[in-house]
């Protein structure tokens, strides 16, 4: 329509021009009688165009020609038509300006709405010329509905898109993923199993899990069978073309060095025997504080295939952001007067660098000439000490910190450390991770994150970003694994995982907590305290190994080969054996 519009006006005012170098005056009715024979319904417009045309002819003649201007009405007008013309020129120039300046530019809808009820004069608002657009045919648009227009599936096979997407598959699925391994075998009534019990677990696609149960239940083994399937690529197990990159996130309150425990993801780099023949192992590397590298060192090294790395960050890894976490600066808390003048600082440097890199050693220079004084900044200077140490200040560190394919372990266990910088190391860790490393698939996995996300503002932070990487999983490519005996820690979590596999527990505040955010006992008997504790019964029933898994994507097929509903309801699965030796065994007196 904007086309139609815009030769209208070009062609009228082409006849003005042709008209006037012809004769020397303009006839307004002939021009209008010819132009509305070819563009009906269009009156106001037409007349709008030819008085603006007129009133730009008539001040190019004021500028040229000395005297009285010439008048282009009818040539048989009197002085008092001409005077009405002109005032109707005059009046109508500020409307007319309004519409044709306003046609090319894109400002509101609602006006540019306005602009094309003026120019027409249809009851509905569209221009006698309007003809409604033609459906496309339904054969040409039927690719676009079809479900099974994916990829390799063919049109038979119906449940193609289920399984690719599905974090568990049954064995018996007619179309497997290009990645899976042996996650477990479902358990209930015998009469009910399926033939093939087995459950896969989907490593192509990107899932996230929460696992939870008391200590010795199989929590931390169902972690590392799930580590093993992402990382392994031991046909017995399944098909893994493409091992993941996995970052294992360990935090230990450091007594002593006889107190120290090696994270348990560490002992996945010994294959048993039985499974070792086949020359198959998982790198794994462990990075640990500079303060305490020679210790945990010491302790690792006792592991075969482990390698021990210190952890220390390069300058431009950090941000304000980061700097204002470490000082524990949230969005509600106090701040102290010293921490205005450093607030300062960054906000200049913030302004000064323009979007670029921060950089860390101009912002200590300036914290220097500030002169603070150390003994009322005792907190500020202990925390900015610290990070000092973790920082390769001298660049010997080049290399990627983390094994393509293999398993880091960052393990923060320090007599130095805390809670709240724990927490702040590991967040810049998973940035690192998540946007550093070249890797096309990734994993992190938190083991035993009850022991460093508590209440405190660094690890509300620290969840907060688990939370947003399991939104983003999809884009980002990654797998998250969050392992814990308190399932309290943080219920959000469970909200948005791809799946829930709770060990047995006995606890009724653990149930009413997960009771919550997913379908389990009968939520039809709210009023009924005995009837919601049917749940809790069978959770606490749960043998050494066995889990209750919630998982709404599952693919899973009964007996009768019928797809098992398990958007609303959960399922036992018994765990498998694992390949690799088990590091969090309970330690008896006589085996």
């Amino acid at each position: 329509m904007s086309k139609k519009k815009s030769n209208l006006k070009a062609d009228i005012r082409q006849a003005v021009r042709d008209m006037y170098s012809k004769t020397g005056q303009v006839d307004n009715e002939a021009i209008k009688s010819r132009f509305l024979a070819k563009h009906p319904g269009q009156e106001s417009r037409i007349n709008n165009i030819l008085c603006f045309s007129l009133q730009q002819r008539s001040g190019k003649d004021v500028e040229t020609q000395s005297g009285p201007s010439k008048t282009y009405c009818k040539q048989n007008e009197n002085t008092t038509d001409v005077t009405k013309c002109d005032r109707k020129v005059n009046a109508d120039k500020g409307r007319i300006n309004y519409i044709m300046n306003n046609e090319h530019q894109n400002g509101h809808a609602i006006l540019q709405d306005f602009q094309d009820h003026l120019s027409t004069n249809s009851p509905n608002g569209r221009p006698s010329s309007f003809t409604p657009s033609a459906v496309p045919s339904l054969a040409n648009q039927m690719c676009f509905l079809s479900p099974n227009d994916q990829g390799s599936c063919t049109p038979e096979d119906q449940d193609c898109t289920s399984v690719q997407n599905a974090v568990l598959i049954s064995s018996t699925a007619r179309a497997m993923p290009s990645q899976f391994a042996l996650m477990g075998g479902l358990r209930g009534q015998q009469s009910a199993l399926p033939r093939d019990p087995r459950v896969m677990l989907n490593t192509n696609v990107p899932f996230s899990a929460f696992i939870c149960g008391v200590q010795g239940t199989g929590k931390s083994h169902t972690t590392s069978c799930i580590i093993e399937n992402c990382s392994l690529p031991l046909p017995t197990l399944g098909a893994l073309k493409q091992p993941l990159s996995t970052l294992v996130l360990n935090y230990n309150e450091y007594s002593s060095n006889v107190g120290a425990q090696p994270c348990e993801a560490a002992f996945l780099s010994s294959v048993l025997p039985e499974w070792s023949k086949q020359g198959l192992f998982i790198r794994v590397r462990v990075l640990v504080p500079p303060s305490n590298f020679y210790s945990l060192k010491q302790m690792y090294s006792q592991i075969p295939n482990v390698e021990v790395q210190p952890f220390r960050l390069k300058p431009h890894h950090l941000n304000i952001s980061t700097l204002l976490s470490l000082m524990c600066m949230g969005n509600g808390d106090q701040m102290p007067l010293y921490m205005s003048q450093v607030i300062r600082v960054l906000r200049e440097m913030a302004i000064e660098n323009k979007g670029g890199t921060f950089d860390y050693l101009d912002f200590r220079r300036r914290l220097d000439d500030l002169n603070l004084n150390r003994m009322q900044t005792p907190f500020l200077h202990q925390r900015l000490d610290l990070l000092d140490s973790y920082l390769d200040l001298k660049g010997e560190h080049n290399g990627d910190y983390f094994i393509d394919g293999g398993i880091t372990i960052l393990d923060l266990s320090c007599p130095f450390m805390d809670q709240a910088t724990t927490c702040l190391l590991f967040r810049i860790t998973l940035e690192l991770f998540l946007h550093a490393h070249s890797s096309r698939g990734k994993m992190i996995v938190a083991d035993e994150a009850h022991k460093y996300l508590s209440e405190t503002p660094a690890a509300k932070d620290l969840t907060e970003t688990f939370l947003n990487i399991i939104r983003q999983q999809r884009h980002l490519g990654v797998r998250t694994v969050i392992s814990t005996q308190e399932p309290t820690i943080s219920p959000r979590l469970i909200d948005l995982c791809s799946m829930t596999i709770i060990h047995r527990f006995t606890s009724p505040e653990w149930y009413r907590t997960i009771r919550k955010h997913i379908t389990i006992g009968d939520q039809s008997n709210n009023n009924s305290t005995e009837e919601s504790l049917d749940g809790l019964r069978e959770i606490a029933c749960l043998r050494t190994g066995e889990a209750l898994v919630f998982a709404p994507s599952a693919y899973l097929l009964d007996e009768n080969n019928s797809v098992i509903n398990a958007t609303h309801k959960g399922f036992k699965m018994a765990i498998r054996k694992r390949i690799t030796w088990d590091g969090g065994r309970t330690i008896l007196c006589v085996r």
